[in-house]
């Protein structure tokens, strides 16, 4: 993972020169990092899916959730659009979006 993060910080952090490479580099980097953890994952699957919640109890949990979702949605977009890069002001505008 920290070589998948240094391309991608490479990458963020290139000129316009070095976005095609180092965004191969970033391309590369995550084929190299993903079957790491792919591979264990498709593995467990099948012994995870034996420890699922039953169907009532997510029905159940998805209509907890639907309400909240579109606040959630709202406060990511009012974030995003205070922090981000075109309406950060002060101290925040220092700091570099990698998004």
């Amino acid at each position: 993972m920290a070589l998948h993060g240094r391309a991608f910080v490479a990458w963020r952090l290139s000129g316009a020169d070095e976005v095609r490479h180092t965004g191969r580099r970033l391309l590369l980097s995550a084929c190299v990092t993903a079957p790491p953890v792919a591979v264990p994952l498709a593995v467990a699957v099948p012994s995870l899916l034996d420890h699922v919640a039953p169907p009532a109890t997510l029905n159940v949990l998805s209509l907890m959730v639907l309400p909240f979702t579109p606040i959630l949605i709202g406060a990511q977009v009012w974030v995003w659009r205070t922090f981000g890069p075109t309406g950060s002001t002060g101290a925040a505008a220092r700091i570099p979006s990698f998004f």
